[in-house]
């Protein structure tokens, strides 16, 4: 029972050894039934800095939250060019190498987007072409900072490489509004 108050995350009658305790029993029962084949937690409260870690030495692929680095690196940018936004894209075919699995509303091909609106597909739906779009702008014009910027290494065979505790700080600036500053973080939110 976690409730959030005014930004503040505050625990009812239940301490971090409690919730670490009931996610250590979820998770061996969900790998026992296996339900689950291999799973990390990190949990930690953004207030008072307390932290639970299950299985943290495990790495992992980050699959879809290299999209929270596109968006990043996006609006870092736009922070010093707000016109870049505005800028259009041609999705002239599906260029994602694979097939989502999740179902949503893809973009129609053959049209133009504004980064903006490219930016609502990849978060708001998790569009893979959005994002491969928005990826191949940033390294042409070659501002794909914020993994480095989080001290996160992407390795050339892009094996598994990332572990829970090492993405916090990521949530965390998107939480306190700390990588964008105040008024472009708050003004141009999408729905992660």
């Amino acid at each position: 029972q976690v409730s959030v108050s005014k930004g503040n995350i505050k625990q009812s009658a239940r301490s971090i050894d409690q919730l670490q305790n009931d996610l250590y029993g979820y998770v061996n029962s969900q790998i026992k039934t296996q339900s689950l084949i291999d799973v990390s937690v990190f949990v930690q409260d953004l207030v008072n800095n307390e932290t639970i870690l299950i299985n943290n030495d495990k790495t992992y692929r980050p699959a879809s939250l290299l999209k929270i680095f596109v968006m990043l690196d996006i609006l870092k940018q736009a922070e010093k060019n707000p016109s870049l936004l505005q800028q259009k894209l041609l999705y002239a075919q599906s260029i994602a190498p694979l097939a989502q699995n999740i179902t949503f509303t893809p973009m129609p091909i053959g049209k133009n987007y504004t980064i903006n609106e490219l930016l609502e597909y990849m978060i708001g739906s998790s569009d893979n072409d959005a994002m491969y779009l928005l990826y191949d702008y940033t390294k042409k014009h070659q501002i794909n900072h914020s993994e480095l910027d989080f001290n996160i290494h992407v390795p050339a065979d892009n094996k598994d490489y990332l572990k829970t505790e090492a993405f916090m700080p990521v949530l965390a600036a998107l939480y306190k509004h700390s990588y964008l500053n105040e008024s472009f973080s708050q003004e141009n939110h999408y729905a992660l």
